[in-house]
């Protein structure tokens, strides 16, 4: 609780942001160095509050909703693409990435039904 209450809403300094790049190569997002410019338009940065490893986390949480409540595996797989997309269309940050990612599993769950 201590560290929560020490670290919670802390961010790196602005010389230390670090951009998640994506380059969309026939429709399908691939990963690029962020410090490698190119001259394509196409590649995507995601806000630096947004971090792998919340992603990861946040995953790991859906799943584990997820066997709770006994949701198809497949619906599960269709939210976290949807969550990804809007991830990469920097449209999720830190503060609203829970309520993103509810919003896509609700989608996904009335899609596949």
């Amino acid at each position: 609780k201590q560290f929560r209450e020490r670290f919670d809403g802390w961010e790196p300094p602005k010389a230390q942001h670090i951009y998640i790049g994506a380059k969309v190569i026939d429709g399908v997002y691939t990963l690029i160095d962020p410090n490698e410019e190119s001259e394509d338009e196409e590649n995507v940065h995601m806000p630096p509050s947004l971090t792998l490893s919340k992603i990861r986390s946040l995953k790991r949480q859906a799943l584990l909703a997820a066997v709770d409540a006994q949701l198809e595996i497949s619906t599960l797989a269709l939210s976290f693409i949807y969550f990804e997309r809007l991830c990469l269309d920097c449209r999720v940050d830190k503060s609203n990435r829970r309520l993103a990612f509810a919003a896509c599993m609700l989608l996904a769950a009335k899609i596949n039904e």
